[in-house]
């Protein structure tokens, strides 16, 4: 069983590593990081966002997924796009609608 910790509002953002699990045939199941308590049985756990709690539960156990801006604060995608061309830095931050990103694209 993989645990999928991601905030309700964002569940559509994480329907690809759903679909790829369920094309592999593994359970997963969706938990609410911001209503952790504890830590549940499972084989593996990602985390959509920043939620140190979690991370520190599970330590050991976290699947790497494909990170884009909204999994970061503004200012930690400020010292990200530094190193980036700007078709990486677009393509890092499509859909994030925050107006210090949109700062950032319009340089």
């Amino acid at each position: 069983m993989v645990l999928i910790y991601v905030a309700n509002k964002r569940i559509g953002e994480v329907s690809e590593l759903a679909s790829r699990l369920q094309a592999e045939e593994k359970q997963f199941g969706y938990r609410n990081p911001k209503l952790f308590e504890k830590p549940e049985k499972c084989d593996a756990v990602y985390i959509h966002g920043n939620y140190p709690a979690v991370a520190k539960a599970y330590e050991g156990m976290i699947l790497e997924g494909k990170k884009t801006s909204s999994d970061f604060t503004v200012k930690e995608v400020a010292e990200k796009a530094a190193g980036m061309t700007p078709e990486e830095l677009a393509a890092f931050t499509k859909g994030d609608e925050r107006a210090g990103v949109k700062k950032l694209l319009d340089g």
